[in-house]
């Protein structure tokens, strides 16, 4: 007569179906595993049993040892969709954060372009405002004929 609760014999016993309690039955001794009551089973189950979330589309890690340096150092890379729940502060945060590198993306794009387009318009020779130059194309000569002829060149 079954009644209806899971006692730690009968999910002992349901464990050679379930990979993951066959897995917790090989890694512990059966009166500790005797002793969990049928909710901790289930707990443990959810912990041990895969997880679409814990899935990366790139998961590497591993230890190097530099040379003459007598320790070992690790490194993870991990790479995936972020599937973690955020409170309403950290949304914001993370807004803003966003929002700010798109900004800063953004400005240093104008910037590159005006620059290019400066190079662009001395190169051309025209001049908007005569007798004034920021010496910028000077100095892009230079640094553009000392990087052709093996020279270092001259930051100055």
């Amino acid at each position: 007569m079954s009644s209806g609760v899971e006692t730690p014999e009968s999910s002992s016993v349901a464990a050679s179906d379930d990979p993951v309690l066959a897995r917790l039955q090989a890694l512990l001794p059966p009166e500790l595993l005797a002793s969990y009551s049928p909710e901790q089973i289930a707990g443990i189950r959810i912990l041990l049993s895969e997880q679409p979330w814990r899935k990366r589309t790139l998961d590497l890690s591993g230890t190097f040892a530099l040379p003459l340096i007598k320790r070992q150092f690790y490194y993870v890379i991990q790479f995936g969709r972020d599937n973690r729940i955020y409170s309403r502060r950290e949304r914001h945060v993370r807004l803003l954060i966003i929002f700010g590198f798109i900004v800063f993306l953004c400005g240093l794009s104008i910037l590159l372009a005006l620059f290019g387009l400066y190079l662009l318009k001395s190169a051309m020779g025209m001049d908007f405002i005569p007798g004034a130059s920021l010496g910028v194309w000077d100095w892009f000569r230079e640094f553009i004929n000392d990087f052709g002829s093996g020279a270092a060149p001259q930051l100055n």
